[in-house]
């Protein structure tokens, strides 16, 4: 999940990231430069296997961020970097090669 994108790019943005087996990552991208911010750290909360469904839930507040996944909170981080922009919803896999099913729904996006 990208948010805070500033262009159609993808040069700054802030990322949040779930992997199948069980990790997840928060990635702040300047210029094209990565910065990891959270992880990657393992969490039971992250739904594994064949057909595992993830509820992804992303609050920020200022320059606070939390990260939640599946109702449990898994980091919150803290970044002026970047004060609004575009979403983004992403999909990749490791290795190069593989090729996963991914599908999102009930997206919902509210003020706070």
């Amino acid at each position: 999940m990208v948010w805070r994108s500033e262009n159609r790019t993808l040069k700054n943005y802030y990322r949040f990231s779930i992997s199948g087996d069980g990790y997840y990552t928060i990635v702040r991208w300047r210029d094209g430069n990565s910065l990891s911010m959270s992880g990657p750290t393992q969490s039971g909360s992250i739904k594994t296997g064949l057909g595992a469904g993830n509820h992804l839930h992303v609050e920020c507040n200022g320059n606070i961020m939390s990260l939640t996944v599946n109702g449990q909170k898994l980091s919150t981080v803290s970044d002026d970097s970047f004060d609004g922009g575009a979403i983004a919803l992403t999909a990749s896999s490791l290795p190069e090669g593989k090729y996963p099913e991914v599908s999102f729904d009930n997206l919902k996006i509210t003020s706070i």
